[in-house]
């Protein structure tokens, strides 16, 4: 037993590693050691009880080659103790080595899964997101279909309202009307000629007091007739209220061509059917006036009978606000022109009739056509050219014998047969009637001007003779009376 724990009390131990390995030992060799003693004091206190005598050493006597065993194994369990603690102590350590790699994994997996989760989460987040989106795209385009379907029949809607009014009979004038456009066309009036329809009242007034404080002018002052002055001159003061001047300086001027001039007065010239107003515009909107040259006769009355009728004409249709913004297209035929309508045909006629078309009269004349142009026309228009302005020359039509081309601006349908059409011969008397209507009004209209003045007198001759078929000898002049 002694030799026994000699062999083991110096146990030779190779720690791997110092410090809590060489602990470990240590606490182990005590526990050895303690072990020991504890045997070796078994085994004094059996020989003890051996000596006493007695019944106790029969009782507790065991065999001693099973005692010399049984302390073997203990000291081989001891032995093991001691001799192994670093692989225990390893086992431990790999175990728990081990346990941390598990754990370490596991929270490396559960970090993984966290962010998988994450991204999961945050993929279903876009993709909700993009849904939303989605969603959002949709209904803005699905209320971008429905507003631009509700704005579409909304102009479908204007379209057509705007289409009937230029439909309207432009021979007929409404009495008592106060100028003013349809509401429809307030867009269109303020693009193209400046009008708001916030303002008008302003300008109104503002041209009216232009008009009272011009010397010795005493004028119409009611909104309708200032206002066809103003969208004739795009809402332009100064302008309209020049045009103004010169329309009743043009009066004064030619004052014998305003006596009496009323619808009665001339009953000659309406039956010659020589001109007439559309009922329904052109392809524009414009108020179509129709001249056939050709009907008028010379014996029947004179060239100043026609310039009268035609103011007439032009003082009625100026009337319709609508005229006024669209303007006015003339259809001139010139069929039937001959030396004898040439042979009346003097430099002041024309000049007269030009200054009414791009000077004084308040409509826009945006388009003459000319159609069946005779041989004589060049010359004819040769003494017309010199007066006219670079716009009106811009807006000339010389459609010969071509009445298709003619129908390209105004439709057919609408034009009496004699220019191609499908209306009917050509019947002025409806214009006519509504003219005849208007007979008080044109009575207190042409009643307005300037103060008469007396005139020294008047030089010139009047044409005696054509020669050489391209111009006038002789001409009949007025001097222009200004205050």
């Amino acid at each position: 037993m002694v030799e026994t724990r000699e062999e083991a009390g110096n146990p030779k131990i190779q720690p791997s590693q110092p410090g809590t390995q060489t602990k470990i030992i240590t606490q182990e060799h005590e526990g050895w050691k303690q072990g020991a003693a504890k045997v070796e004091g078994q085994a004094e206190g059996n020989a003890g009880g051996g000596e006493g005598g007695g019944d106790t050493q029969h009782s507790n006597h065991q065999d001693p080659t099973q005692c010399h065993l049984q302390q073997q194994q203990q000291q081989q369990q001891n032995h093991n103790t001691l001799h192994h603690p670093l692989e225990q102590d390893n086992t431990q350590h790999n175990r728990e080595q081990h346990h941390h790699q598990q754990q370490s994994q596991e929270g490396e997996q559960t970090t993984n899964n966290l962010g998988a989760t994450q991204e999961q989460g945050k993929e279903t987040k876009v993709l909700q997101n993009g849904e939303t989106k989605l969603d959002g795209s949709r209904e803005e385009m699905s209320e971008g279909a429905a507003n631009q379907s509700k704005e579409s029949g909304t102009q479908g809607a204007t379209d057509k309202a705007i289409e009937a009014i230029l439909q309207r009979d432009r021979r007929v004038v409404e009495e008592g009307g106060d100028g003013a456009l349809p509401t429809e066309l307030a867009q269109e009036a303020e693009y193209d000629i400046h009008e708001k329809l916030e303002w008008v009242e302003r300008d109104v007034q503002a041209l009216r007091e232009m008009v009272e404080t011009e010397p010795g002018l005493t004028s119409r002052l009611d909104t309708p007739f200032l206002l066809s002055f103003l969208r004739a001159r795009k809402f332009d003061y100064d302008k309209a209220m020049a045009m103004i001047r010169s329309y009743y300086k043009a009066r004064q001027e030619n004052a014998e061509m305003y006596v009496n001039l009323v619808p009665s007065a001339l009953e000659l010239v309406w039956p010659l059917n020589m001109q007439t107003v559309l009922p329904t515009p052109d392809t524009l909107g414009r108020t179509v006036i129709v001249f056939r040259t050709g009907s008028w006769l010379p014996e029947v009355c004179g060239l100043d009978e026609v310039f009268r009728s035609q103011v007439l004409i032009l003082e009625h249709v100026v009337r319709v606000p609508v005229t006024q913004l669209r303007g006015v297209a003339a259809v001139v035929d010139c069929a039937g022109l001959s030396m004898t309508h040439a042979y009346y045909l003097t430099p002041t006629h024309i000049r007269r009739m030009i200054s009414v078309i791009q000077e004084v009269f308040p409509l826009r004349f945006k388009a003459l056509h000319f159609i069946n142009e005779p041989t004589i026309f060049d010359w004819v228009f040769s003494l017309i050219k010199p007066f006219l302005s670079e716009t009106i020359k811009g807006r000339l039509h010389f459609h010969g014998e071509d009445l298709s081309s003619l129908h390209q601006h105004v439709p057919p349908q609408h034009l009496p047969q004699e220019l191609g059409g499908e209306s009917g011969p050509m019947d002025n008397s409806t214009l006519v009637q509504n003219l005849r209507k208007h007979e008080d009004y044109f009575r207190e209209h042409f009643s307005y001007g300037f103060e008469t003045c007396e005139e020294a007198g008047r030089t010139g001759t009047m044409m005696e003779a054509v020669s050489d078929m391209g111009s006038l000898i002789g001409s009949y002049y007025r001097r222009m009376c200004i205050d």
